[in-house]
């Protein structure tokens, strides 16, 4: 007896016809007559009387055809429950920039030393893309940046501020009357009137900070290129060009660049986001709990 058994004679019994039953399970009608004669064979009793129009359960048929769906709803519950299981250790989450993909790349590997069957799917995208996504909650967590202007829901946590810092072209007439880190409002008005600003897309975080930045300070930038993507702007930062605000986790040592805190910082949040329903899940609940501890361990961004 076999689960194929099994549900073949809940399918004659509930049809009361073989051919019927062979046309609802997608066999032919020798084989579901070869399954009763092996199955009757086995108990050593009939399970159906054969009539002209049809078949009827015997009294033996009858405790088969329980047993048989007894059996079935228990595997098949069983199934699902595995199934269910399988999917509650995998972890779908998005990274909207790079600090998200760097904490990932850091996070994983000391979450699999504690939870080794859970599996991980990461895509990257940017917020604009992501954005539906976090509407239906189709992904676990996101990894995502917001500037201090923008309204967080009950789903979003600040993990830390991370700094925004001008980045300028080593060649600039700037960075030979300031070798520090540190620039005022005062010199980033006096000295960058005439520059052009690499911006990213309207609406994004990094965005929204350098605005608001230009409104406080009064100032107008005499060119805007908008560049999407922190390696590029680096890169046209690098060419000795133009001028950028980038986070701290975009900006990579260079001697072709130099970085300068502003004094107030200006800076973005770096938010986790969490489905609502994660709390429900005990693998998804520990890397929650996870994040946070190892957010609390590292403290703010270094200091560039």
């Amino acid at each position: 007896m076999d689960m194929k058994q099994l549900r073949y004679i809940i399918a004659i019994a509930q049809e009361k016809n073989i051919t019927k039953a062979a046309e609802k399970l997608f066999i032919s009608q020798s084989s579901l007559s070869y399954t009763i004669s092996m199955v009757e064979k086995e108990i050593g009793k009939p399970l159906f009387i054969r009539r002209k129009n049809g078949v009827d359960l015997t009294p033996a048929g009858e405790k088969y055809y329980e047993a048989a769906l007894s059996i079935t709803a228990i595997y098949d519950n069983m199934i699902r429950e595995l199934r269910q299981e399988e999917k509650e250790m995998k972890i779908n989450i998005a990274a909207s920039s790079v600090w998200g993909r760097k904490l990932f790349s850091e996070l994983i590997p000391l979450f699999r030393r504690k939870h080794p069957n859970v599996s991980f799917t990461l895509t990257q995208a940017e917020m604009f893309y992501l954005d539906a996504e976090l509407k239906d909650e189709t992904i676990d967590f996101a990894f995502l940046s917001f500037s201090p202007f923008d309204k967080l829901t009950s789903h979003m946590r600040i993990l830390r501020n991370e700094p925004l810092l001008l980045a300028v072209p080593a060649g600039h007439p700037y960075t030979e009357e300031n070798t520090g880190s540190v620039i005022t409002p005062g010199d980033f008005v006096r000295w960058f009137a005439d520059d052009t600003f690499l911006l990213s897309r309207v609406g994004s975080s990094n965005r929204k900070v350098a605005e608001h930045l230009f409104e406080e300070y009064h100032f107008q930038p005499a060119a805007i290129l908008e560049v999407n993507g922190l390696d590029l702007t680096r890169t046209m930062v690098v060419s000795g060009e133009d001028v950028a605000f980038l986070p701290v986790s975009g900006c990579e040592p260079n001697d072709h660049v130099r970085y300068y805190h502003f004094d107030p910082e200006i800076y973005r949040y770096n938010v986790l986001f969490s489905r609502s329903s994660f709390r429900s899940n005990q693998v998804k609940r520990a890397f929650y709990e996870f994040v946070l501890e190892y957010m609390e361990s590292k403290g703010q961004f270094p200091r560039i």
